[in-house]
């Protein structure tokens, strides 16, 4: 890369910085291996991609715990949409390898839905992270 396109690399993750502690400023007094493992949760674990964090920095400043709980809320309320469906067209079981699928409908509203996993995390009743 040349002398320019590091600096305009650098320019725009500055910026991209900055927007995130305009729209959390408490970031800046968290514990950054709180921060760390909030954001390894997102990305490692519940594998969504990295531009969620981007758009929703608030879910940086959550516990890895609310994380998981959230989305496993969602997962929750899909597996039960998914047998109303099926009831609803006489189907008696579920089959197979739905866990999966599942997930990756979960996974993907999470993508497609701004907001999603930052309501859930923020209705399933564990606190945050604290700041020292």
């Amino acid at each position: 890369m040349s002398n320019g396109s590091w600096e305009s690399y650098a320019i725009a993750a500055n910026n991209g910085e900055d927007k995130m502690l305009s729209a959390v400023p408490q970031l800046l007094r968290l514990n950054p291996e709180d921060v760390e493992k909030s954001a390894k949760m997102v990305l490692d674990v519940l594998r969504l991609p990295p531009v969620l964090l981007r758009k929703e920095p608030l879910l940086l400043a959550m516990s890895p715990d609310r994380l998981i709980r959230g989305f496993e809320s969602l997962l929750l309320a899909e597996t039960r949409d998914m047998i109303r469906k099926k009831k609803g067209r006489g189907e008696d079981r579920v089959e197979g390898g739905t866990d999966e699928v599942i997930i990756g409908v979960v996974r993907e509203a999470c993508k497609d839905t701004p907001g999603l996993l930052l309501e859930a995390a923020s209705n399933c009743g564990i606190g945050g992270i604290s700041a020292p």
